[in-house]
Order: C-alpha cells, then structure tokens, then sequence
C-alpha cells in the first residue's frame, strides 16, 4: 500500500512538475528598446563584415544586417577591398559572457516549498560586448569605432531544473544539491534568449551605426550612384 500511494505521489508530482516552468523574460529589455527612428537622409550600401567566433555572435550580427533596411541602409555581406557599389564597411564583433546567480542556490532550495523557480525563474545575466568599427569603403580610412555593451537580466525556469521541486516528497536533499548545481549558468538559455530579444538588441545597435554613418549619407552621392551615372553617359 505505501509503495501504491508513493507511486500515486510521484506520478502527480510529475504532472505538476511539467508544469513549473517560467517563461524567459528580460527584466531590462525596455533599456534597449529605440524610442525614436533616426533614418539617413537618403540609401547606402554598407557592406557587413562578421568577426565572431561563436554562434550566437554571428546570429546576432545577422539580426543586425536585418535591423538595417528600414534605416534607409542596404546591407551586403559581399564586402572585398575596394569593391565598387560600398558606401562603407562595418565590421561587427561580439563577445558575450553568460552568468548564473548565487541567489539560485535560495530559488532551489528552500525556494521550492513555494514553487519560487515557477513564479520567480532563476536569475542570468548575459553580456554582448559589441566593437564595430565603420569604414569608408572607397578610402579606407576609419569614420568610427564604437564599443557597445549590452547586459541582459533575464528570468527564466525550465523542466530540466525545476523537477528538483520533487524534493516535497522527500527531506529536500535533492533541491539543496540541485540548487548548488543551479548557481551556474544554463546554457540552454541562450538560444532562447537569442530568438525572444535579439531582434530588440540588434535595432538597437543597427540604430548607433546608422547614426555614425550620417555624414556618408550627406555626401553628394554614393560610389553606386557615381557608377550608375558613369554607365549611362555618352
């Protein structure tokens, strides 16, 4: 009988458990959000060059080359010395660094007599350093570097943490064990991270390189349109 009703227990914990999760939030994603949309005066073609190494880097990077068109920028990653058709050149990398919280130690333990993974999520930090430096295609020579820091506080529990909380059937030893595990940083995070907010994250920096590309914009016309205009004359 004890086995019987322990049994009933551990199958309705499980459905339980299925169902404590915590979607991914930022709680500081309003920080990055544009609030205004500082377009050039008229298009350019900016060539994208990535330096990343790691794959969230280089995604991030693309959502960066998609953020630009509708600031007036054709981005192409076809990007070779002296190619004709460039305005200029940016090239993009991004170093990130992912953090877990020693406050997921209490979240799991004794965080899970009131289901606090559920209803709080454990606590990341993920960090993108961008460096971009911005180039005069025609020239060379550097228009601007720019540095630009992005940390992200973000919440999140998933079944492949939270099913400690099946600690309520026993003394606890498994959420107190799980939650010295769980300081660390869940790397399964970041490709969800990557889909929900990198696209915030990318208009934001698309919009710091369109504002150091102005001047380019002011410049009487493009190498495309120079182009253009020496094919078509007599």
């Amino acid at each position: 009988m004890n086995v019987y009703i322990k049994t009933i227990l551990i199958t309705a914990a499980l459905a339980v458990l299925s169902g404590c999760t915590h979607p991914l939030a930022v709680k500081n994603i309003s920080t990055y959000q544009n609030t205004s949309l500082a377009t050039l005066q008229r298009p350019i073609t900016l060539g994208i060059k990535s330096d990343c190494s790691e794959m969230d880097g280089k995604r991030l990077v693309k959502m960066v080359a998609d953020a630009l068109p509708k600031y007036n920028v054709r981005p192409t990653t076809a990007v070779m010395n002296g190619q004709s058709g460039l305005d200029a050149v940016a090239t993009i990398s991004v170093q990130s660094d992912y953090n877990g919280s020693g406050l997921n130690f209490l979240i799991n333990f004794p965080g899970f007599l009131v289901w606090a993974p559920a209803w709080n999520g454990y606590i990341y930090e993920i960090n993108h350093d961008f460096n971009i430096i911005i180039t005069d295609a025609k020239s060379g020579e550097k228009i601007n570097s720019l540095n630009i820091p992005v940390s992200l506080d973000v919440r999140h529990a998933d079944i492949n943490r939270t099913w400690t909380e099946i600690g309520w059937l026993e003394v606890g030893i498994i959420p107190l064990v799980g939650g010295i595990i769980f300081i660390n940083y869940d790397n399964s995070v970041t490709p969800i991270a990557t889909d929900k907010v990198g696209p915030v994250i990318a208009d934001y920096i698309a919009q710091e390189i369109v504002d150091n590309l102005q001047h380019v914009a002011n410049k009487p016309a493009t190498q495309a349109e120079e182009s253009t205009q020496a094919g078509s004359s007599p």
